[in-house]
């Protein structure tokens, strides 16, 4: 009758976890057997394994504690990164940053795909209500982060008040929080659009960790 450790490396000649070739051992948890390389640890059964530990960490730690046939863990593969497309964010009321646009406006951002975010806004226009559209190229986010008015740099934000159309955000309380979104645009130019994001940390946290996740994310030339 063969051992756990001859069955195994009959079934998985490369470790499912690490892919290394140096075989297995039975562990101090008999008659659990692991891996000699990467420790990780798997208790038998007639028709599948359980993983009982592993030193690896990330997706791998999902699969601990669960029973799956032979089959899976032979086709075991880590999880593609995940496609970010056409995820709303709202509310988003660009307030300051578009000198092109006077009046503060009511919108929402949109992620169309990941090299692409576009805010969408009403602005409330002297005669009747004008739609803007602001593109905002992925790889020219330089910086997005929540300040208070009062924290904003007065020698860099309020001191160019005119140029940058932050008039809008001047109208708030000076602790009122923004979302503070500093890109550059497709032939370089830098902008600061300042938004209100009407206190939903929930939102504003998770579109911050979005753009931090495809900065990370983003290929080096």
């Amino acid at each position: 009758m063969a051992s756990n450790v001859e069955v195994m490396q009959k079934l998985f000649p490369k470790c499912p976890i690490c892919k290394s070739e140096e075989g297995y051992e039975p562990s101090p948890f008999y008659p659990n057997i692991q891996c000699k390389s990467c420790k990780s640890e798997w208790a038998l059964y007639e028709y599948g394994m359980e993983l009982k530990t592993t030193s690896k960490t990330g997706w791998i730690k999902e699969l601990l504690y669960k029973k799956y046939s032979f089959d899976f863990w032979k086709e075991l593969k880590k999880p593609s990164d995940p496609q970010i497309t056409y995820r709303i964010f709202a509310p988003m009321d660009c307030v300051g940053g578009a000198p092109e646009h006077v009046e503060p406006s009511k919108g929402y951002l949109i992620f169309k795909s990941e090299s692409t975010m576009v805010y969408v806004g009403i602005e409330k226009g002297l005669r009747w209500p004008k739609k803007m559209e602001i593109e905002i190229p992925i790889r020219g986010i330089r910086d997005a982060t929540v300040k208070t008015k009062k924290e904003f740099d007065l020698v860099s934000f309020l001191g160019r008040a005119l140029a940058f159309g932050l008039v809008g955000a001047l109208l708030f309380p000076e602790k009122k929080r923004f979302l503070v979104l500093t890109y550059e645009d497709s032939v370089g130019m830098l902008h600061h659009r300042i938004f209100d994001f009407h206190d939903d940390e929930k939102s504003v946290g998770s579109l911050i960790n979005l753009l931090n996740y495809l900065k990370s994310n983003k290929p080096k030339n």
